[in-house]
Formats: C-alpha cells, structure tokens, sequence
C-alpha cells in the first residue's frame, strides 16, 4: 500500500500537470482571440471614418480580454507553484539522492538564472508580456479611432471643392451647310477650274 507521501506525491503532479496544460489551452485560446480582434481593430482603422465606433469596440474589447486573461493566468500559475512546493517536500521525503529531484533542481536553476530582455524568460514574464502589447494594441486602437472623426473633419474643411473642368479642345470639324473658311473656298474655285481647263 502506497505511502501518504506517495500518494500525496502523485496527487500533486497530477495536479501540476493538469493546470499546465490547461495553461497553455487557456494562452492559445487568448492568442486565437486576439488575433481576431487586432485583425478587425486593423480594418476598423483603414476602413471608411464613419468605421470609429467599431474601432473604439474592438479596442476596448481587445484590452478587456487582455486583462481577463492576465488574471486567469495569475490564478492558473498560483495553483502551478502550489503543485510544485509540494512535489519538493515530497521529493525531499522520497528521493535520496539530490540530483534526481526534477522539480527541486528546475527551481534552483530558475533561481540562479540571470533574466533580462535577451536572456531566459520564464512562462510567466513570457505571458504578461502578451498580454500586455494586446492590451496597449488595443488602448492605440481606440486612440486612433477617437481621432480619426476629428482630424477627419478638419481635414475635409480645408480641402476645396474642386471647380468645374473646361473640356478639352478637340480638333475643329466644319457643321454640315456651314459656311466654308475663304481659304477653303479658294481651295475649292482653284480645284474646279483645273477640272473645267
């Protein structure tokens, strides 16, 4: 019959395993998702001005789901690390030697590890990144949409109307039974009189 630590080791990678993978559902979900709603916040932007209400909507969506999903991954990582501090204790219990201890060297190495803009990230500062670019996406889209009906309308008041266009001047055709030109009609008495001699 299994230990209390045994089973207590096993219910807690379950666990962990469980929220990591549901972690990772939950981030390609927001990925798919916002993805979605930069794509419209792009057309909302390109589209005609009357477009800025759909704009300010998709912005506002686009930060609000930012947001949402931020603070279910803090909620998915706190039950993450809950998982991991008790598969320490247990591999301390359990496992003799130190070096087979999977979690309890990954937390020693993450903790040794020197994080910064071009070196190791950790899922989590991986994530809130994320989601905050979606978020100031989103705060720029309604920015812009705001401002387009209004630099829209400035722009369109200093702009004149554009005048009548004068048709272009087409070569001269004689109307029938219109007079000729004299120099015409000298042509035309100098060809009849070759044609009587």
């Amino acid at each position: 019959m299994p230990s209390d630590r045994e089973i207590a080791f096993e219910h807690a990678w379950r666990y962990f395993e469980y929220h990591a993978q549901q972690r990772i559902t939950v981030f390609n979900f927001f990925v798919a998702t916002s993805g979605l709603l930069v794509g419209g916040l792009a057309f909302t932007t390109q589209a005609p001005v009357k477009m800025w209400p759909f704009g300010i909507a998709a912005g506002l969506l686009l930060m609000i789901v930012s947001l949402a999903f931020w603070r279910l991954d803090q909620r998915v990582s706190s039950m993450i690390k809950l998982s991991e501090e008790i598969i320490v204790k247990a591999e301390e219990k359990l496992i003799s030697d130190p070096d087979l201890r999977t979690i309890s060297r990954e937390q020693a190495m993450t903790a040794s590890t020197k994080f910064g803009l071009f070196k190791a990230w950790t899922y989590g500062r991986a994530f809130r990144f994320i989601f905050s670019s979606m978020a100031m996406i989103g705060f720029l889209g309604c920015a812009i949409s705001i401002a387009r009906p209004i630099f829209g309308e400035v722009s369109d008041k200093n702009v004149s109307p554009p005048g009548p266009v004068a048709p272009k001047a087409g070569p001269k055709v004689p109307k029938s039974g219109a007079s000729a030109s004299p120099k015409q009609a000298n042509l035309s008495l100098t060809g009849n009189a070759q044609v009587a001699q």
